[in-house]
């Protein structure tokens, strides 16, 4: 079955959400827990920062390497818990959907399905950077083709008759000042290539919620057969959530605000790293508010697709029980 309007899907998220138990007090504590753990990390990051720009001379270079490796160690450790409380969230959300009680301990279902979940990731991860590679030798294979790279051939024709080895600033200004249509191109082809790629595994976490085996490529499988031929359908339903992605977009455009300043030459008369606190503490404020206003809905909106678009079990799609806990 396909979908072919969008509203019928946003009635029945909106009365999944009515009917169900405590939508709210999931999201809240998802996302109390999301903007908590960005605060933490950060502050964490920074305590770091002072460490290693106070342990100088040799006698400090053992204490200097280990928090240089807890500094690199950082992102990962909250990309990995980040992903387990998507997961998490979107497994109570899930049950909500499907008319089953849900509460905020259904945030530890993603921990839970750690390894699947790395898995999935890894193998989605390695074909995105696949795809990318594929997408700038192409790109850059195009604008080699084209009269576009005739202005960048002047410049590189002389250096590579005269054998040099080095390239003064003025001419490597110059050589990247004609490079703009190939970056141009190569992300137009990036685009075409994983923009697929993104549509076909958009399903991959709720068919990996549905996969009492963890089997990660089997959910990715699972995700790929569900949105097969139906990019126009999903497109659809992502335009009627316009509201959810703008503000996530103002998001992102407050939370490098000081960068757009210092580019756009506007200067704020304050101390940046003041500026760079105040930015950072009213990006986290409208996450926590685009989180607990909206998300309930996308993500709803979301399953009931996932719930039309699925292979129904033998159940017809009830799930019964404690799916999460196998």
């Amino acid at each position: 079955m396909d979908i072919l309007n969008p509203r019928p899907l946003r009635e029945r998220a909106e009365f999944a959400l009515r009917r169900g138990r405590e939508p709210k007090k999931l999201v809240t504590a998802y996302s109390c827990v999301i903007v908590g753990l960005s605060l933490l990390i950060t502050l964490a990051d920074l305590w770091l920062e002072q460490q290693i720009s106070g342990t100088s001379g040799l006698s400090n270079l053992g204490n200097r390497a280990i928090f240089s490796t807890a500094q690199v160690a950082l992102p990962l450790v909250a990309s990995f818990m980040s992903m387990c409380l998507e997961l998490g969230y979107l497994g109570g959300m899930m049950r909500i959907v499907r008319g089953q009680y849900a509460d905020h301990t259904d945030l530890k279902i993603g921990f839970r399905k750690l390894w699947p979940l790395v898995r999935m990731s890894l193998f989605q991860g390695a074909v995105y950077f696949t795809a990318t590679l594929l997408a700038v030798q192409l790109g850059s294979t195009i604008f080699a083709m084209t009269p576009l790279a005739d202005p960048m051939l002047e410049i590189l024709t002389p250096l590579m008759a005269s054998g040099a080895t080095a390239i003064d600033e003025a001419t490597l200004n110059a050589l990247m000042g004609t490079m703009g249509p190939m970056f141009i191109i190569t992300g137009i082809v990036s685009l075409l290539l994983v923009i697929p790629i993104l549509h076909r595994y958009r399903m991959a976490n709720y068919c990996l919620l549905d996969e009492p085996n963890g089997r990660a490529l089997v959910a990715l499988r699972t995700s790929s057969r569900i949105m097969r031929r139906r990019f126009l359908s999903m497109l659809k339903i992502d335009l009627s959530l316009w509201p959810y992605y703008a503000a996530t977009l103002v998001m992102t455009l407050i939370m490098y605000l000081d960068m757009i300043l210092s580019t756009l030459g506007i200067v704020i008369p304050m101390d940046a790293r003041l500026l760079s606190l105040l930015v950072y503490c009213a990006a986290l404020a409208v996450q926590f508010l685009i989180q607990f206003t909206l998300r309930n809905k996308v993500e709803a909106t979301y399953l009931a697709a996932y719930e039309q678009l699925r292979e129904k079990p033998n159940d017809n799609g009830v799930v019964l029980g404690n799916i999460f806990d196998m």
